[in-house]
């Protein structure tokens, strides 16, 4: 899945990042929903589950931590790259100019995605002893489809989390939302967005986040409270944050949210 996962996205980042040379917004967005789209489908579920085979229990609450701590660090540094590209750099590079080079240059991080897991990655799990044991896959492909399906259908741990699932989609739409919108918002709303940097604005996020894993304040913070509950909270915060931006354009309230 991430071998398939990185040649696509590889290949489909490289042409959307070329299609702006020729204008067609139209095939830009065929890439990006038809092939960009499906490749970071592909990526996400086998990460956390290859977290959770790779380590055992005394050591899985750290892997994810180090885990969520590199996403952040890698948002908190991109935000001022971007920022620093658009600023300064007004010459085209390789034929693209600065927002193009950008998607140019996550293709091209694919490549070090795909050797790694097509020669390192194997489908393993840790036993509690600290044993690596391959997984047997034959008795799961010997069952019907239908089988599987009625099986998983009759847990309630699997409806119970599809119905946090749902229950959430508001609140996660609309974290994407403000990552879709944010942009068009401030070039619209600020008379200097051409030469203020916006987007490094975008660090405080990761940076909330960096800071508050090293100290362990969130990890503190959780361990007094029960999973769902953590989830409700977490939620409500998110939930109202967007009402921050209605107070109009300020630099206050987007720090705010």
């Amino acid at each position: 899945s991430i071998c398939i996962s990185s040649a696509i996205g590889f290949l489909a980042r490289l042409s959307m990042a070329y299609a702006v040379l020729g204008r067609a917004t139209w095939l830009s967005a065929l890439l990006l929903f038809a092939l960009v789209a499906p490749s970071i489908a592909l990526i996400g579920p086998p990460i956390p589950t290859a977290i959770k085979r790779y380590t055992s229990d005394d050591t899985r609450a750290l892997a994810f931590t180090i885990y969520y701590g590199v996403m952040n660090i890698a948002a908190f540094v991109a935000t001022p790259i971007v920022d620093m590209m658009r600023l300064q750099t007004s010459d085209e590079i390789l034929l693209l100019p600065p927002y193009a080079l950008l998607i140019a240059m996550t293709g091209v991080l694919q490549i070090p995605v795909f050797f790694v897991s097509l020669f390192w990655i194997r489908d393993v799990t840790l036993t509690a002893e600290g044993h690596i044991v391959p997984i047997v896959v034959e008795s799961y492909k010997t069952r019907p489809l239908l089988q599987r399906i009625r099986e998983v259908a009759k847990q309630k741990d699997f409806w119970r989390a599809l119905t946090i699932v749902t229950c959430l989609i508001g609140v996660k739409s609309s974290f994407r939302y403000f990552d879709a919108l944010y942009l068009p918002y401030v070039t619209r709303a600020y008379q200097d967005a051409a030469t203020f940097p916006y987007l490094t604005l975008l660090a405080l996020n990761p940076i909330i986040v960096i800071v508050a894993t090293i100290t362990g304040a969130i990890t503190i913070l959780t361990d007094r409270m029960r999973p769902l509950t953590a989830m409700i909270v977490g939620s409500f915060i998110g939930g109202l944050a967007p009402y921050w931006m209605a107070a109009g354009p300020y630099l206050w309230n987007i720090m705010a949210y």
